[in-house]
């Protein structure tokens, strides 16, 4: 089992009660160099 810890920030614009848009903000690197490990690792198997 592999587990990846992102820190992040999400921005939500309400309005009346409704949602106007939703941001989500990580660091995409991080990710990215997850999904690499991840792949590898699936590779060896």
């Amino acid at each position: 089992m592999a587990l990846l810890e992102v820190d992040a920030c999400e921005i939500i614009k309400i309005e009346d009660g409704k949602v106007l848009s939703m941001e989500v903000y990580f660091d995409s690197l991080k990710v990215s160099k997850f999904g690499e490990k991840m792949q590898q690792m699936q590779a060896q198997m």
